[in-house]
């Protein structure tokens, strides 16, 4: 049995929990790194959330070069490693009270460390993941694996979390007692490295292997797949929106401009996470039958319809919030079955861990991250929950035009997938 996947896979919790963390307990740290007299203190916690993402994409395109170059389990067999080193410095760092805007200073830049590690990992083990497998219908399949090694690091969080608030009181947390979760990392990082440390290469790299040694990737990407670059991260725009709104901006609006009890929220993200994990391989087996363009067309009505009643019923609070807020995040399963092998299908294997670590983490990352933000700012400026999807409205129109474009602007076939694509003329 071929046990190479099953490794990958489960290395990439660790990015994913780190992630969680940052966004389940911000709320909580906030006034730990800005002061508790800073009256923006969650926004700007969301600012070094999002800051953290910029530095995504160089790590992609450093990693993902390395990855097309010499082989994408050699860069999965270290990024565990880089991403322990950079999140155990994090609960290390002194408060606002011991060393003032210096806290806030060595968290901005903890975060952009982590974000250039983090750059090649998950991407790298989606790509490694769906080239275990030939066929479409597998490599959906694949893909949907790929997410729920996400699902299962933010699962991981979000217990953590749920235990941190039922054991200690708000004033302990944001004063020590936060940093508790975070000691979990190493453990994390050390079982991804020793799971990875014999991996194998993928078998689609091994076929292109001599030939990538002279391949100039960063000039093959920008001369001949120009616009798949371009629409690839217009497709991603509703899959990243829509998952941070529901994973980072709904908990803490609920906890902090609802009033909604924490360990519940957490507790409730728990049990969806579990459902998510256990449902997103059978739509990534849908999604593999019915085709990817349909099945990327269902995610976006989808979010165009059910956000604006589940942002309404959010705010009458009670059931109505908890009920509301559980469809929220079971709804981001239907993107995590289905993108992820969509886009390795359209992208050709030569470049292909470059193109999508830089497009994973543009879309995934910088788009994406910037959405909570984007979110609570709305809100504080109107007052409204409903006019907080407006993020994910324009995500989903976005995220339209590229899936027209990649289906209609670029030629998709099985010479594109082996490396020999061509870019249809496009008249606008």
């Amino acid at each position: 049995m071929n046990n190479n996947p099953l490794r990958s896979a489960l290395g990439s919790v660790l990015e994913w929990y780190d992630f969680a963390l940052y966004g389940f307990l911000l709320s909580s740290f906030s006034n730990y790194f800005f002061g508790e007299n800073t009256k923006h203190s969650i926004i700007l916690s969301l600012l070094i959330f999002f800051l953290g993402f910029l530095a995504r994409p160089i790590g992609g395109l450093f990693f993902g070069y390395f990855g097309d170059k010499y082989g994408r389990s050699s860069v999965l067999k270290i990024t565990p490693v880089l991403i322990t080193l950079a999140s155990i410095c994090i609960p290390f760092i002194p408060s606002y009270e011991q060393i003032g805007l210096w806290s806030a200073i060595i968290l901005v830049l903890t975060r952009i460390t982590q974000g250039l590690f983090i750059g090649g990992e998950y991407s790298g083990n989606m790509v490694y993941l769906c080239e275990s497998e030939s066929n479409t219908k597998s490599r959906y399949f694949m893909g949907g694996i790929a997410s729920i090694t996400g699902s299962s690091g933010i699962l991981l969080a979000s217990l953590a979390s749920s235990f941190l608030f039922s054991l200690f009181d708000k004033t302990q947390i944001s004063s020590f007692a936060w940093k508790y979760p975070y000691y979990i990392t190493p453990i994390i990082g050390l079982a991804a490295y020793a799971l990875r440390r014999n991996m194998e290469e993928s078998k689609e790299f091994l076929i292109i292997q001599e030939s990538q040694k002279t391949l100039s990737i960063f000039k093959e990407i920008f001369k001949n797949h120009k616009l798949l670059f371009i629409f690839s991260i217009f497709s991603l725009c509703l899959h990243s929106t829509s998952f941070y709104f529901s994973m980072t901006f709904l908990p803490n609006f609920s906890v902090n401009k609802l009033n909604l009890h924490a360990s519940s929220i957490h507790y409730i993200i728990s049990i969806v996470l579990i459902v998510r994990i256990l449902l997103i391989p059978l739509f990534s087996y849908i999604a593999g039958n019915i085709g990817g363009n349909k099945s990327m067309i269902f995610c976006i009505i989808t979010f165009m319809i059910i956000p604006i009643f589940c942002m309404y019923f959010i705010n009458l609070k009670g059931s109505a919030s908890y009920i509301s807020f559980s469809i929220m995040i079971f709804i981001t399963a239907f993107n995590a079955a289905v993108v992820p092998g969509f886009l390795i299908e359209n992208i050709p294997t030569k470049i292909r861990y470059t193109l999508f670590s830089c497009v994973f983490n543009i879309g995934f990352g910088i788009i994406g991250g910037a959405s909570p933000l984007l979110a609570m700012s709305i809100y504080d400026a109107t007052n409204s929950t409903e006019l907080t999807t407006l993020v994910i409205l324009t995500a989903s129109i976005i995220s339209t035009v590229g899936i027209y474009g990649i289906k209609y602007g670029i030629s998709s076939t099985p010479l594109q997938r082996n490396g020999r694509s061509r870019v249809k003329k496009i008249t606008l």
